[in-house]
């Protein structure tokens, strides 16, 4: 724990992007919004020169990785997971750094139950940025950060939540059952990633303007689970979201309650072929591609019912 330690300067990073938003939210002078902005660019920079590590230092070997601070040699899943997990990368930057967070990984994750928001959010980023299969391509590993995200929160065995469950837990435990057990308490929310988790991220619902005047469908699912749905109940009505993929190579259909808002929909690139088309309630709909790993609706979708499809 030294001046530049990672996650400290992590935590730092997303403090003055957040503080440049709610500058802006709150109409504060448009100057302080820039210093905050110029501040997390700063850091980014630093973080990125001085803390980056290639594979060959990073332990297991496979990276690249992060350091956990300047001039350390150690390098960690926690310094890793806080950069990405915050956002300090974009999904398309932090695509190198997987197969180090799958090491991390196995057989069970390195990183604490409280913790573990930052390895999904993490895993949850990347996912955002990994592309289709190219033409006639085999797909085997492009949903690698979904599928292991989603495979972390329904694990079973040591260091899972499942295990949290046969010990008769009725509120998540603040470290994996096992660690720590005369220092824990059973109940803390800080441990309890996953309830945020497949709303934000595994349906991708999340808003994008203060009071969800406007929000974000983005659902990045393993391509192990057949289907799913969620509800979402804010202040401007009830977001209900489904899914269907009944094989790995199956078309990719979801159908969408919209309320009093504005949706911002996309489906993840892992579904999709070179010639897919995108279609809205039957019919082939324009599309964009604001991530390399999502095929978006260009239109924003208003207060009703829709189905989308990938044919």
């Amino acid at each position: 724990m030294n001046a530049a330690n990672a996650p400290i300067n992590a935590h730092t990073w997303a403090a003055h992007r957040k503080l440049a938003w709610l500058a802006a939210a709150i109409g504060r002078p448009a100057a302080e919004a820039q210093q905050y902005t110029a501040t997390a660019a700063a850091l980014k920079k630093g973080v990125v020169e001085h803390l980056a590590r290639p594979a060959a230092a990073c332990d297991p070997p496979v990276g690249p990785c992060f350091a956990d601070g300047m001039n350390e040699s150690h390098t960690s899943v926690q310094a890793t997971m806080y950069i990405i997990g915050h956002g300090l990368l974009t999904p398309e930057e932090a695509q190198p750094y997987l197969p180090f967070l799958i090491a991390k990984s196995q057989p069970f994750p390195r990183c604490s139950a409280a913790l573990s928001h930052f390895l999904l959010e993490a895993l949850y980023v990347i996912a955002e940025g990994q592309g289709p299969p190219a033409a006639g391509g085999n797909d085997v590993g492009v949903a690698g950060a979904a599928d292991l995200a989603f495979e972390l929160m329904a694990r079973d065995g040591h260091r899972s939540w499942r295990e949290m469950l046969a010990q008769n837990a009725t509120m998540t435990i603040e470290h994996w059952f096992g660690v720590n057990l005369l220092k824990h308490t059973w109940s803390h929310p800080w441990s309890a990633a996953p309830a945020a988790m497949i709303v934000r991220r595994l349906f991708g619902v999340r808003p994008l303007e203060p009071g969800y005047t406007r929000v974000a469908i983005h659902p990045q699912p393993p391509r192990n689970l057949t289907h799913g749905a969620t509800t979402v109940p804010t202040l401007r009505g009830t977001i209900e979201v489904s899914f269907a993929q009944p094989t790995a190579h199956a078309a990719f259909e979801m159908n969408v309650t919209v309320p009093d808002t504005a949706a911002h929909l996309c489906v993840p690139a892992t579904r999709l072929r070179q010639d897919a088309v995108l279609l809205l309630d039957g019919t082939p709909a324009a599309s964009t591609r604001p991530h390399r790993g999502q095929l978006c609706l260009a239109q924003l979708l208003v207060s009703g019912s829709y189905k989308v499809q990938v044919q």
